[in-house]
C-alpha cells in the first residue's frame, strides 16, 4: 500500500515538472520561492494524507490481526476446553473403573462373606432338619419293620391254621387267607426260622395266585434241598401235608415261560450235578416239566427229557404216560421206542393202566416202526397162546 501510494505522488510530481518549466522561464525567481513553499505544503499535506492512509491501514491490520488472535485465541480456549473435557472424561472414566473394581472387590467380599455366612446358617438348619428328619425316618423305618413283623408272624399263625388245605386245587381259599398280601407270604417263604412245611404252605398260596416272585426263590430253595441231608421221611408226619418235592409242583402250577425254565435248570442241575437227593426229585420234575412244556407248547425240553429217562427208576404209569404225550406231540418216535423197551416189556407185574400205556405206544409207533409193532403184537399173541 505505501509502494502504491509513493508511486502515486511520484506521478504527480512528475506531472506538475512540465507546466512549471515553461513558468520558470516567463516568471521571476521571486515566485518561485512561493511556488516551492505551496508546493512542500501540498507535499506535507500529502505526507499527512499518507500518514493517515498508513494509520488507517495499520488500524485495518491490527483490527484484523485482533481477529485473528481472538479466533485463535477462541481457537485455542476450545482445544484447551476438548481437553480438558477428555482429560475430565479419562480421569472419570479412570477414576470410575478404578472405584467400580474397588467397589466389586469389596463388594465381592462382602458377598462372598454374607454367602459364607448364609450358607452356613442354611447347612446348619439343614443338618438340624436333615438330623431330625433321619430320626424322624428311623422311627418311621423302626415303626413299618415291627410292623412287617407283625404281619408276617400273623401270616404264619393263620396259614398255620390252613396247614391240610389244598390251595392249588381248591378255587375258594378262606377270605382270611386271601387277604394276607403277596409280600408278606414271600417274607414267610423266605425266613428260614420257620418250619419248612410252614414255608412250602406259603409257596402254595403263592402259586395258587400265579406269583411269578415266587419262582427264582422256590427254585434256589429246591437247590438247596436236593443236596441236602435231610430225610425226607421228615414231612410225612401228618397225612396230607406237602413233602419236599412238592416244591416243583408249586412252580408247575405257575405255567409262565420263568416257570418252565426254572424247572428245565432244575432239571438239569439234577442230570449234570448228580445232588445226595436227586432221586427223590426226578419224577416230579420231569412230570412239571412235561406238563408246563405241553401248556406252553414249548418242546425244547426233548433232549434233556430223552436224557432223563436213563435215570428214572420205576416211574410210575403217570409219569411216562405224559412223557409220551409230550414226545408224541413234539415228533419223537425214538424216545417212545426207549419207553416202550425200557419200561412196558415185563408184562409180569403191569396193572391195567400201564397195559394201556404200552397199546398207546404201539399205536402211536406204528406210523414210525411198523415191523416193531408187528413183532410186539405177534409176541403177545403167542403169550396169550399159551396162556
Amino acid at each position: 500500500m505505501q509502494k502504491f501510494i509513493a508511486c502515486l505522488l511520484l506521478v504527480v510530481l512528475l506531472g506538475m515538472i512540465p507546466p512549471l518549466l515553461p513558468a520558470q522561464q516567463v516568471q521571476s525567481a521571486q515566485k518561485l520561492d512561493s511556488e516551492m513553499e505551496v508546493l512542500k505544503k501540498r507535499i506535507s499535506a500529502l505526507e499527512r494524507q499518507l500518514q493517515t492512509v498508513e494509520n488507517v491501514e495499520k488500524l485495518d491490520l491490527q483490527a484484523k490481526l485482533a481477529e485473528a488472535n481472538a479466533k485463535l485465541i477462541n481457537a485455542g480456549i476450545d482445544k484447551y476446553k476438548r481437553e480438558l473435557r477428555d482429560s475430565n472424561d479419562e480421569w472419570l472414566r479412570n477414576w470410575g473403573i478404578i472405584l467400580l473394581a474397588f467397589l466389586s472387590v469389596v463388594g465381592l467380599g462382602v458377598w462372598s462373606w454374607l454367602r459364607s455366612k448364609t450358607n452356613q446358617l442354611i447347612a446348619n438348619e439343614v443338618e438340624k432338619n436333615l438330623n431330625g428328619f433321619e430320626a424322624a425316618v428311623n422311627q418311621v423305618e423302626a415303626m413299618k419293620d415291627e410292623l412287617g413283623l407283625l404281619k408276617k408272624e400273623h401270616a404264619a399263625t393263620m396259614l398255620e391254621a390252613v396247614i391240610n388245605y389244598d390251595f392249588l386245587d381248591e378255587r375258594n381259599p378262606p377270605e382270611r387267607i386271601k387277604l394276607l398280601g403277596e409280600e408278606t407270604l414271600l417274607q414267610v417263604f423266605a425266613d428260614e426260622r420257620y418250619h419248612l412245611l410252614l414255608r412250602y404252605k406259603a409257596a402254595e398260596v403263592l402259586a395258587g395266585r400265579q406269583s411269578t416272585e415266587l419262582i427264582p426263590l422256590l427254585s434256589n430253595l429246591l437247590t438247596v434241598l436236593a443236596d441236602s441231608e435231610l430225610e425226607i421221611h421228615q414231612y410225612y408226619t401228618v397225612p396230607g401235608l406237602p413233602i419236599l418235592t412238592n416244591g416243583v409242583r408249586f412252580l408247575a402250577h405257575i405255567r409262565t415261560r420263568e416257570a418252565y425254565q426254572a424247572l428245565q435248570k432244575f432239571l438239569d442241575y439234577l442230570l449234570t450235578d448228580n445232588p445226595k437227593r436227586k432221586n427223590w426229585f426226578l419224577w416230579d420234575t420231569v412230570s412239571s416239566l412235561v406238563q408246563v412244556g405241553i401248556k406252553l407248547n414249548m418242546g425244547d425240553s426233548v433232549p434233556i427229557l430223552t436224557k432223563a429217562l436213563s435215570d428214572l427208576e420205576n416211574p410210575g404209569h403217570e409219569v411216562l404216560d405224559k412223557l409220551v404225550e409230550y414226545f408224541h406231540k413234539f415228533n419223537e418216535p425214538a424216545s417212545i421206542k426207549k419207553i416202550l423197551v425200557n419200561y412196558l416189556e415185563d408184562e409180569t407185574y403191569m396193572d391195567l393202566p400201564t397195559k394201556h400205556l404200552k397199546d398207546k405206544c404201539l399205536e402211536l409207533l406204528q406210523e414210525h416202526d411198523p415191523a416193531l409193532v408187528d413183532e410186539w403184537r405177534a409176541r403177545e399173541t403167542s403169550d396169550n397162546s399159551e396162556a
